[in-house]
């Protein structure tokens, strides 16, 4: 071993460091001037400089700290004592405790050069074994030196895809997937990379796609560990995508688990990933992905081809049904649903009053627009956009149906959604089902639909409308007096919306769920399922026709050419008996009564 001046190197070193270590407490500068003579001494000797090091660190004295870290990575690369110091100062990068000693470390990162800070991050995360470890260094680097993102963005995207292949039974939910689309994604998606594919592009927004479906829809109340605030019902209702939401994913902390506007982050990745394979905006949407598919033959490469129209019109989709959902199906009672009915027409002849239009049952929806039905605008200003988003969903949904390659590829993602576990997705079925007047398969639907409170009376009006679409006049009857009877008593100063139908083709309206709305509606189809008692047969129905006299006198006079119908008819047949008539007089005289005694 070396010498110098008759003692051991070591034993001269030590001395010194032990000098100044007994003067720490006593005398900080006395100290600081034993270090500095022993740096003067050894400026080669690693073991005076980092305990330079731990003084000035000890001290707090950031701008010393970073000094000497700096001149000890380009002095003494190979130290492990080193390198282990640096591993602390990259943890403390990482952690969003604002602790003290965390503190100090990542300031004095901060104050090197920024080649300098670069150069360590990549050095630590080439000399991690550990995946996830290295993807949260990466991602140090690629957010704070942008520059790096071209050469590093693409290596580390592999390097996850890899690791989650390796992943048995992989579901769509765990640590790699959600690293590489919510956090690698957005920044490599942020810069030119012309050497990704258009096939890479495609790959990657489809494992966003099942990564942000698969989290909405998973259950946070049984994914979430004790503590943990969740809204179990939020993904059962509605797409509401202003709550953040947080499941239990393995190899992830509790922060990191957290996903804030997943629904947005959804439509941003998307709408970037599009524009970069030649997608030029949403205005023209529908008409580009009509005209995608029906060149689908024509074109060169089909297989290729058939992609951009297959994420181009799940995207659309994604982006309709959501705003549609949202707004007709809202995840709470805070808002009002909206319910998809047939809208009443008048008949010249006053015999009867029925909807529109009746549709038969075929077995599978086919899209064919020119006999759509029209979406009346109804009562609140979002209605239009309500009614076009609504039916742009309709649309995709078809479409993606319509041929066995798209239908294909979207059954195996739509699978991942569990739609049988979402109300809101089941209530969307609905929704199409009597847009496209298959009422008994929506009747069906509605019976399987978990009850909630806020959605009871939605779901009760699309049973009277589809009973009474399909001919069932008595169930219609007896599900419009359940809703009658909920409703809440006495008189509203708010007048019921009453859409303007045209002569021809079926119509319907989206209609708020309030008390408001929901009487007349129910009292109308009533006045026609009576009317058709009364009407329909030869056979006298006393019965049904008092019914009918009672009430054709809400929103009086608008049934007067239906009163003239039935004196008629009593005149005819020479008799009439409705005993029960008294008994509303009676109530009506009480109720007058009561008020002049008041």
């Amino acid at each position: 071993m070396a010498s110098v001046g008759g003692f051991d190197k070591l034993s001269n070193e030590g001395w010194l460091i032990s000098e100044a270590r007994s003067r720490i407490k006593s005398d900080q500068y006395a100290a600081k001037s034993w270090i500095l003579v022993a740096r003067t001494i050894f400026p080669r000797s690693f073991m005076i400089q980092y305990e330079a090091y731990q003084m000035e660190k000890d001290s707090k004295n950031i701008k010393g700290m970073a000094k000497l870290l700096e001149e000890m990575l380009m002095n003494f690369p190979g130290e492990p004592q080193l390198w282990a110091e640096v591993q602390l100062i990259t943890d403390a990068l990482q952690d969003d405790n604002h602790k003290a000693k965390n503190n100090i470390l990542k300031n004095a990162f901060n104050t090197l050069p920024p080649n300098l800070q670069c150069h360590l991050l990549l050095r630590i995360s080439e000399s991690t074994a550990d995946v996830m470890q290295q993807s949260r260094l990466l991602l140090l680097v690629l957010r704070r030196y942008p520059h790096q993102v071209a050469d590093q963005g693409v290596k580390l995207i592999d390097s996850l895809l890899n690791a989650e292949n390796v992943l048995p039974n992989s579901p769509a939910v765990n640590c790699y997937r959600k690293v590489l689309v919510c956090d690698v994604l957005p920044l490599v998606l942020g810069v030119s990379l012309p050497q990704v594919s258009h096939k890479q592009l495609y790959r990657w927004l489809q494992k966003s796609i099942e990564f942000y479906i698969s989290f909405l829809t998973q259950s946070e109340s049984d994914a979430s560990p004790a503590g943990w605030t969740s809204h179990p019902s939020s993904s059962m209702q509605s797409p509401n995508y202003s709550l953040p939401r947080r499941v239990s994913i393995s190899g992830l902390s509790e922060a990191e688990s957290v996903i804030n506007d997943p629904w947005q982050q959804l439509f941003d990745l998307s709408d970037v990933t599009l524009l970069m394979v030649g997608f030029r905006g949403w205005e023209w949407q529908w008409q580009q992905i009509q005209m995608m598919h029906d060149s689908l033959t024509a074109h060169p490469d089909p297989s290729l081809h058939i992609k951009q129209v297959f994420y181009c019109c799940l995207i659309t989709f994604f982006h309709s049904v959501h705003f549609y959902c949202s707004h007709a199906h809202p995840h709470s009672g805070g808002r009002t649903p909206l319910v998809l009915l047939d809208v009443f027409k008048e008949q010249e002849n006053a015999e009867s009053v029925v909807f529109l239009s009746i549709f038969h049952r075929h077995k599978k929806l086919k899209a064919d627009m020119s006999s759509a039905p029209q979406i009346l605008p109804g009562p609140l200003p979002e209605s239009v956009k309500l009614a076009s988003a609504f039916g742009l969903a309709v649309n995709c949904w078809e479409l993606l149906s319509s041929n066995e390659a798209l239908e294909k590829d979207f059954e195996k993602i739509f699978l991942t959604w569990k739609p049988q576990t979402l109300n809101w997705i089941v209530n969307f079925e609905v929704d199409i089902l009597v847009y496209r007047g298959y009422f008994k398969d929506a009747v069906s639907k509605i019976h399987a639909i978990p009850r909630l409170p806020h959605m009871t009376m939605k779901n009760e009006l699309q049973l009277v409308c589809c009973h009474f679409n399909s001919g069932s006049y008595s169930r219609a009857c007896d599900v419009a007096l359940t809703v009658v009877g909920k409703l809440a008593g006495g008189s509203s100063s708010q007048k019921p919306f009453e859409p303007q139908p045209t002569s021809k083709g079926r119509q319907l309206q989206f209609m708020p769920c309030t008390d408001t709305e929901a009487l007349p509606y129910c009292l109308h189809l009533i006045i026609a399922c009576l009317k058709d008692k009364v009407f329909k047969f030869a056979m006298p129905n006393d019965l049904a026709m008092g019914h009918l006299l009672v009430l054709i006198q809400y929103q009086w006079p608008r049934y007067e050419e239906t009163f003239r119908d039935i004196v008629t008819k009593i005149t005819h047949q020479g008799s009439f008996s409705y005993s029960t008539f008294f008994n509303y007089i009676i109530s009506i005289l009480c109720g007058l009564v009561k008020r002049r005694s008041f």
